[in-house]
């Protein structure tokens, strides 16, 4: 959210710097036609534009959060300037003007994907949710597309371990193909008798700001978490969820038909 003194480079700017996060963008704006033109540009289902004209800036971002996004206050980051549409709302994160593009570089998914590779330190929030397959299993679903589409709601990192499935062949390119662009993909090397690596790299995600493991395979009967991966993640303070492929991109469809078909929602 911007005043009307705020310049165009700068939002343009801005615009920029979100947009290379790849992850979902609520813009709030007074009018429909006031969001900077990038967004234009950008793919619809990354970006939604929702003209406030008079509500309150926190109730536009809580009916994004709860109809459309899926996530919950701790996973936003509000940036908007200071006293400006009032404050943040409860739980979520805030973010001065100033510090704006600093900040949304760390988020960057080149950043991003550049820390998890060890080249730059890690630092906060670069990942929240981490979905670990237990298979390639999404090679034989339909509509996998929803998966780039609305896949960056449901998880904005990638764990492949070695222990668990051999990390070559076509699913994993066709995974890599599907999170470009927004989740990093990050390996890890493990097996019953040697759980150090894992270990290290479920800390790792714990530092870079990381809640919650998702699992997913093919069936529901497929073997469950092995126990020195639950080891692992019991080690670094993580949650575990189970689900299938299906189910997966089930919840990406609903995310799918509860985005708007327009970038410009108005509510």
């Amino acid at each position: 959210m911007t005043s009307d003194d705020v310049v165009t480079i700068f939002e343009d700017a801005l615009a920029k710097a979100a947009l290379d996060t790849g992850l979902p963008l609520v813009v709030l704006v007074k009018g429909a036609r006031d969001a900077p033109q990038r967004f234009d540009e950008c793919p619809r289902s990354q970006v939604m534009v929702l003209p406030i004209e008079g509500r309150s800036p926190g109730i536009a971002l809580q009916k994004s959060l709860t109809d459309i996004l899926w996530c919950s206050e701790g996973d936003c980051l509000w940036i908007t300037e200071p006293n400006h549409q009032g404050e943040p709302p409860a739980g979520v994160r805030a973010c001065s003007m100033k510090d704006a593009l600093a900040t949304l570089d760390k988020l960057s998914h080149t950043r991003r994907s550049a820390a998890f590779c060890g080249h730059t330190p890690i630092t906060a929030e670069m990942a929240h949710t981490v979905l670990m397959p237990l298979d390639f299993g999404i090679g034989s679903i339909s509509n996998s597309d929803l998966l780039y589409d609305h896949g960056r709601c449901l998880f904005d990192a990638v764990l492949l371990v070695e222990g668990l499935m051999p990390l070559a062949g076509f699913g994993v390119k066709s995974l890599e193909k599907l999170i470009a662009g927004y989740a990093p993909l990050v390996y890890s090397l493990d097996d019953e008798d040697a759980t150090a690596e894992l270990l290290a790299t479920f800390q790792q995600f714990k530092a870079a700001g990381a809640r919650r493991i998702i699992t997913v395979s093919l069936t529901h009967d497929a073997l469950g978490m092995p126990q020195f991966v639950d080891k692992a993640l019991r080690s670094a303070d993580l949650s575990w969820d189970y689900t299938t492929w299906d189910e997966l991109i089930e919840t990406a469809g609903q995310i799918a038909r509860s985005w708007p078909s327009s970038a410009r929602l108005k509510i």
